[in-house]
């Protein structure tokens, strides 16, 4: 989530400082295609939107909530997808 803070004497008035997650030079991971887990170096961050740099020189823009701190938690957010049953034929006995 996001850090709130307000500037002294100004609690709930003025302007909402949002306290970034992930500061330009940090590395961080994302998954590519809900599949690969890549690891990515910020260059940016902007209103909420992260300007990332690929490992091999390629280049990305992605909201917060795509990018997690360690790459078990990319692993972990992968989402699951059964394998699906493959129905059997006649020919199955030949092979």
């Amino acid at each position: 989530g996001f850090a709130v803070s307000y500037p002294p004497g100004q609690q709930g008035h003025g302007r909402r400082i949002i306290q970034a997650k992930f500061k330009p030079g940090d590395h961080a991971f994302i998954l590519e295609s809900n599949r690969i887990v890549c690891e990515v170096t910020v260059v940016r961050c902007n209103a909420g939107m992260y300007l990332l740099r690929f490992q091999n020189g390629g280049g990305i823009q992605l909201k917060e909530h795509r990018l997690f701190e360690t790459e078990e938690d990319a692993k972990a957010s992968i989402p699951y997808k059964p394998e699906p049953k493959r129905s059997r034929t006649p020919y199955d006995y030949m092979s």
